[in-house]
């Protein structure tokens, strides 16, 4: 909670930025969801965990 997951994040986009990338996805760890919730991603599906009636959010963001 130092800020360091938002700026390693903000340096991703910079890195991306003209590179024609047009949405990031990810399969997040449940506990990490409202974390990339606030960076601004919507979940598009759900993927099967290793862990019996687990599932890990699938999450999208899409770049203007």
């Amino acid at each position: 909670r130092k800020g360091i997951g938002s700026s390693l994040f903000n340096h991703f986009l910079k890195e991306i930025k003209g590179k024609g990338v047009t949405s990031v996805v990810l399969d997040a760890d449940p506990n990490a969801e409202k974390f990339y919730a606030n960076l601004g991603f919507k979940v598009i599906g759900q993927l099967p965990s290793s862990i019996k009636n687990r599932f890990l959010p699938i999450m999208e963001l899409k770049l203007n």
